[in-house]
């Protein structure tokens, strides 16, 4: 099963996008500003531990997704485990400080006829607006990443895999419940492309997520 890699621009876009993810925002000065200290002079917070502000989410997802030329209706699923910035803090301080969630995800998605996509991926999500305020809170948020990607399709009567590394980009929007429950609206797009193949695809996702015990 060979592992490929995406086309070069595609990286470099990822790249971009991540870059803007990371890159600081006026969430920082506002946390500033909320415990009464200047911006400019405020020290770095320790943002290690897991804290009531910075929950851990498991998700489940339902929705459609397809290729863009054909097939545009198909069934798809999977579920992410989501660190808000806090707990995203526990593997880089940075992501706390930059208002970026970590999120593991597993994705199955159905694509041309009798094709399948199976990924695992690592994103980074960008909160436009401060996630750690308690309460029930709307949280629309941007993400970049990167999947690797297994796609199954049939050959005479056996079926065939080619495995692909390849970039993604997520749009979409969190609602916190209670501090407790969370429901997920989002959209992604995932790059596959090696020689003639052409995998790219996007999908539509719905999910219900509740608080992880840890």
């Amino acid at each position: 099963m060979p592992v490929h890699f995406g086309g070069r621009r595609w990286w470099g876009a990822a790249l971009a996008a991540l870059v803007f993810i990371l890159a600081p925002g006026p969430w920082t000065a506002l946390r500033a500003q909320d415990d009464g200290v200047n911006p400019r002079l405020a020290l770095p917070r320790s943002h290690l531990g897991h804290d009531l502000d910075s929950p851990v989410f498991l998700v489940g997802q339902v929705g459609v997704g397809g290729a863009f030329s054909h097939a545009n209706d198909q069934f798809g699923y999977g579920g992410a485990i989501i660190f808000h910035p806090g707990a995203a803090a526990s593997f880089s301080n940075s992501l706390a400080g930059w208002n970026v969630a970590m999120v593991l995800q597993i994705d199955y998605q159905e694509m041309y006829t009798s094709y399948r996509i199976r990924s695992g991926d690592l994103l980074f999500r960008k909160y436009l607006q401060p996630a750690d305020r308690k309460g029930t809170r709307v949280l629309p948020f941007v993400g970049a990443g990167v999947g690797l990607s297994s796609v199954s399709f049939p050959v005479e009567d056996d079926r065939a895999s080619e495995t692909y590394w390849a970039p993604v980009a997520e749009l979409g929007c969190e609602i916190v419940l209670a501090d407790r429950y969370l429901v997920l609206l989002r959209g992604q797009y995932k790059h596959y492309t090696y020689h003639e193949l052409d995998y790219i695809n996007w999908s539509a996702r719905f999910g219900l997520g509740t608080l992880l015990p840890w």
